[in-house]
């Protein structure tokens, strides 16, 4: 009786206490009907005048009687209750598979405002989440204790719908983002769009002669920012295709900033055919005088960019290799079958050098040379058109040909050298190429220490040998080197066209993570471990140093001594 009035007086009786009182009440009902037939066989004995026990045992039948009652009530207490709790976890598990669900549906907006009223919903969702979580856990708990079915499916549901809301908080998060950050992108690019079309209303008048060289100069300017905002257009369609979801305003606003920047580029062409019809050529860059560089039956003529080429009347074809590179060409192409890539590259290089006769320029002479006619740090992103190229390298074959009247002649040395350089850098013959290609074309080739040459294509690359070297410029550097081995055709055994790894490699000289930049020294230091991209110019330079040793030794067939 103690144990059920507990049970019964508990606020929340449980159905395993309950049990256990049953089966110990089921366990004593034997007893208790054989007690209260004797009780009433000894009354029958005895007759009505034992009334102290017949009220003992009609007592006990009472006491038994209500026991069982309170057993039956808290029975229907519980079967009650459970049933309420049943309703209430089917009711729960309805409300999370619906939520599910609409979780599931959901997909990202097309645009900022979109996002953005989709995350203030979800707080609120998560809100809503947070105030029924204590309900649901307790109801889950409770079920539990009653060892309910469904509990573990519940808890399963629970669980999916927090995973899936975390999951759709981050997604909205992300998507923000790249949203935000391609708006951005968009509007500065437009800006800078702006600009340069503002800077360009000018190009509508017609050229001046008095003006002819600062139009040059500011058109060359307006070229070089039209190739940077291509490059950030291009950026931006990347950032574009990558991001979940682009709204129809945005794609169209980089479809506009697409066509107004090839408008711009149009324009740009167009000026500069204007500039060039007014251009009074000077000698040399006239290159009447190199009309004599092609043998006979060869004529050299020149498009409307001033680009040379070659028309041999005998077999009535054009080309644009000189005849003499053709010839040097064929000549190098016999070194394929020196096995090790390095050293192929490096004696096809050698050849060229010699041929060029840019053995004998040093890097010192170059670079004055450089400076005296204006291409200084400051022009290295502008670009220099033929005329210029062949204004310059005649300034430095005729100054080699006071040195080495024997071995110069100037036309031809021009021709060649300024073959070299398109075929490298132009292979398109557009007629122009970027002033720092230009540059380390001849530089590449030059004689000189090996570490000098370093030093000197870090100050270049840099725009000064105190300055630091940032990796869009080393990637610069990098990828007008990697011209030269895809030209001659080795480009695939020294890491290819991608640059990437290469600027990697030397941004991360003595540390771990890539640094921002890096001076002279650590640049210089990682040329030293001759990376695989760039090992074959160590290579020639120790192949060039090879051809003036001597041993001290006597040949013991010719007994020529020393043997040189």
């Amino acid at each position: 009786e103690t144990s059920v009035e507990r049970l019964d007086g508990d606020g929340s009786p449980t159905l395993a206490r309950l049990r256990d009182l049953q089966g110990e009440v089921r366990d004593r009902d034997g007893q208790f009907c054989s007690l209260a037939n004797r009780g009433k066989e000894q009354i029958v004995v005895a007759g009505e005048s034992d009334i102290v026990l017949g009220s003992k045992v009609g007592e006990l039948g009472r006491r038994w009687s209500i026991l069982q009652n309170m057993i039956m009530g808290i029975q229907d207490k519980l079967d009650r209750e459970g049933e309420h709790l049943r309703e209430k976890m089917e009711n729960m598990r309805q409300w999370l598979d619906k939520k599910a669900m609409e979780m599931n549906r959901l997909k990202v907006g097309d645009s900022l405002g979109t996002i953005r009223k989709q995350k203030e919903e979800h707080i609120a969702f998560r809100e809503n989440i947070q105030m029924r979580r204590g309900e649901i856990e307790t109801t889950m708990g409770e079920g539990v204790r009653q060892n309910m079915e469904g509990v573990v499916q519940m808890e399963e549901d629970w669980l999916r719908v927090l995973a899936v809301t975390e999951s759709w908080s981050r997604e909205l998060d992300l998507a923000e983002s790249g949203a935000r950050q391609l708006d951005d992108t968009l509007t500065v690019l437009d800006r800078k769009v702006c600009k340069v079309e503002t800077e360009q209303a000018g190009w509508s008048l017609p050229p001046s002669l008095d003006t002819v060289e600062g139009e040059r100069e500011e058109l060359d300017q307006a070229v070089s920012a039209l190739h940077q905002l291509e490059e950030e257009v291009l950026q931006a369609k990347l950032v574009s295709d990558s991001a979940p979801s682009v709204s129809q305003a945005a794609h169209q606003k980089l479809v506009t900033i697409e066509r107004r920047l090839t408008e711009l580029q149009e324009a740009a062409r167009s000026r500069r055919e204007q500039l060039a019809g007014l251009e009074m050529v000077p000698d040399p860059a006239s290159q009447q005088f190199l009309a004599s560089s092609v043998p006979a039956g060869w004529e050299r003529c020149l498009t409307q960019d001033c680009v040379p080429y070659f028309s041999c009347h005998d077999s009535e074809t054009t080309q644009w290799d000189h005849p003499e590179f053709v010839q040097l060409i064929e000549t190098i192409a016999a070194m394929n079958t020196v096995k090790f890539s390095a050293y192929r590259l490096a004696l096809k290089l050698r050849k060229i050098q010699q041929k060029l006769c840019l053995d004998l320029l040093d890097i010192a002479s170059a670079v004055v040379c450089f400076d005296s006619h204006g291409l200084t740090a400051e022009k290295h992103d502008l670009t220099i058109c033929v005329p210029e190229m062949v204004t310059i390298l005649t300034s430095i074959y005729e100054t080699l040909y006071q040195c080495e009247p024997e071995d110069i002649t100037v036309s031809v040395c021009v021709d060649l050298a300024l073959n070299w350089i398109l075929n490298v850098f132009d292979s398109q013959r557009q007629g122009f190429t970027r002033v720092l290609s230009f540059k380390l074309g001849l530089v590449l080739l030059c004689r000189g220490p090996l570490l000098e040459k370093y030093s000197v294509m870090f100050q270049l690359a840099a725009g000064g040998e105190s300055a630091n070297l940032d990796q869009r410029r080393l990637g610069l550097l990098l990828y007008d080197l990697v011209m030269v081995p895809r030209y001659l055709g080795e480009v695939a055994q020294f890491g290819g066209s991608n640059i990437e790894p290469s600027v990697r490699s030397c941004m991360s000289v003595g540390v771990k993570e890539p640094r921002a930049s890096l001076d002279c020294d650590m640049f210089v230091k990682w040329l030293q471990d001759e990376p695989q991209s760039l090992v074959w110019l160590p290579v020639l330079h120790r192949l060039a140093s090879a051809e003036t040793a001597t041993h001290d030794v006597k040949c013991r067939i010719c007994r020529v001594d020393p043997i040189v």
